[in-house]
């Protein structure tokens, strides 16, 4: 992959995916292929949603 990441992630990730037998590439490919997306495109975990467009941002006050 041509990014980096913090060592104890690639860890941990690694430790997983030989704990499923398999090699972290195909674990992350599984991953990926199981994300679920919200409307916008996002991982349904991810803390903040975009702008839509023709929206104004309400502020919880």
């Amino acid at each position: 992959m041509g990014y980096e990441v913090e060592r104890a992630s690639k860890a941990k990730f690694d430790a997983v995916a030989e704990r499923a037998g398999v090699s972290s590439a195909v674990l992350f490919e599984r991953v990926v292929d199981h994300l679920e997306l919200t409307d916008q495109g996002l991982p349904i975990w991810w803390p903040e949603e975009l702008p839509r467009d023709g929206e104004l941002p309400i502020d919880s006050a």
